[in-house]
């Protein structure tokens, strides 16, 4: 309990003894089930320990950077991670399938032209030979025609026979020679004609074939998109949850929630001095359990509800009898002031220190960072700046003039600085 100097209080303060792909990527999820850290989007490789997760930047909300990476356990937490791991492995996989399938349709539309052009190439080949047969055949036709009607000419004189017969010499030799030229240049169209043909068919299959391939790869890309639409809407949603749970987790296997870590550590930031968190953690500690004191709970704001009140400081049981400084504004008490809040401040010493920690511009001493950020401050002043033992003891002494709290409260800093958190 914070008090103003020489005023004894001890029992004013509300503490626990008073106040009741498919097979690798199920290999994946099962290794993020059982908390084997897995690649997510967003978080760096960094194992998990035991029963804690780390608490990933996409989890952190309103809480400050600096509680990323730490180890976080309970099982809501866990639970909230896993799922969110899950919804991350399941990710990636369909976003690799995804690309994987865009790929593929790329490299085979690729393929699928170039088979259409040489189907093509090999139409258009076929289609000239056909030609050529055509205009090939028909002059062989026509040289078969003048060789039957040069043979049968009978019609020369005796006189000019020897001429005549040695003139049709030479056309029946010539006459050969263009017919084997036809027959040649048929035989070469139907060559050309039937290997265009070949080729052709070829290609017709091998370009349905293709076609094929480029459905199938289209398919298996549309899927996977429509997964990669499902995991990422379910990765969303799932991290909101996270996002909700990581406040409310447990610093390792520590009594302090994830929270509170933030609470503290923000609070001597803003404080000015050397102080450790460790000595704030400490005192809220022993002041409420760090705001949890009457089965009070911790919102992502820093609120603590419902509301922590001290006993009613009458003077009985050990206690100053203290009138009412704040007209019931803080307390709820108009005839007798009563600590309030997770840091059991005073009315009247609340006013003088009063801040605001978690920058919503109000100081609600049943704000977590609002009552932990004056308290480092109040604690800043007690101990002058001095961050030796002495200092620290002298900054714990002015927050509760007890030996036995300052030992109290030394006693769990130092369980908190044994986290190695820094």
């Amino acid at each position: 309990m914070v008090q103003l100097p020489a005023i004894k209080a001890r029992g004013c303060r509300t503490d626990s003894s008073t106040v009741s792909w498919r097979a690798r990527r199920l290999v994946l999820v099962a290794l993020a089930m059982v908390g084997v850290i897995v690649p997510v989007p967003g978080l760096s490789a960094e194992a998990a320990v035991g029963g804690t997760r780390p608490v990933p930047p996409e989890a952190l909300g309103a809480l400050s950077a600096g509680v990323a990476g730490v180890q976080a356990g309970g099982t809501r937490w866990v639970s909230a991670y896993d799922g969110w791991a899950e919804a991350g492995t399941e990710l990636i996989a369909a976003t690799d399938d995804q690309a994987a399938a865009a790929a593929e349709v790329a490299d085979l539309t690729t393929l699928r032209v170039q088979v259409e052009a040489r189907k093509a190439e090999a139409a258009a080949a076929r289609a000239q030979a056909e030609s050529d047969l055509e205009v090939a055949q028909q002059h062989l036709a026509r040289v078969a025609v003048l060789s039957f009607v040069d043979a049968g000419t009978t019609s020369q004189t005796p006189d000019v026979t020897a001429i005549v017969d040695a003139d049709r010499q030479r056309r029946v030799v010539l006459g050969e020679t263009v017919a084997n030229t036809a027959v040649l240049a048929v035989r070469q169209a139907k060559a050309t004609r039937d290997e265009s043909a070949r080729i052709e068919r070829q290609a017709a299959a091998e370009l349905e074939d293709v076609t094929r391939r480029v459905r199938d790869a289209q398919r298996r890309h549309d899927d996977a998109a429509t997964l990669v639409t499902r995991w990422t809407t379910t990765r969303s949603d799932r991290q909101v949850k996270l996002v909700a749970e990581a406040p409310g987790a447990t610093v390792g296997s520590s009594d302090l929630e994830i929270i509170a870590l933030d609470a503290y550590r923000r609070s001597v930031a803003s404080s000015g001095c050397s102080l450790s968190w460790t000595v704030v953690a400490g005192v809220g500690r022993v002041e409420s359990r760090h705001g949890h004191a009457g089965g009070a709970s911790v919102a992502a704001n820093g609120d603590v509800s419902p509301a922590i009140y001290g006993v009613p400081l009458d003077g009985s049981g050990g206690n100053l009898a203290i009138t009412d400084t704040d007209g019931g504004l803080l307390d709820g008490d108009a005839e007798l002031d009563r600590a309030v809040g997770p840091m059991q401040f005073i009315p009247s010493t609340w006013q003088r220190w009063a801040t605001d920690g978690n920058g919503d511009r109000r100081a609600d001493p049943q704000n977590l960072y609002d009552a932990t950020a004056a308290a480092a401050r109040y604690l800043c002043a007690g101990s002058g700046g001095d961050p030796s033992e002495e200092g620290v003891r002298a900054g714990v002494f002015s927050y509760n003039h007890s030996e036995a709290y300052v030992d109290r409260v030394l006693s769990y800093s130092a369980s908190y600085a044994s986290l190695g958190l820094g």
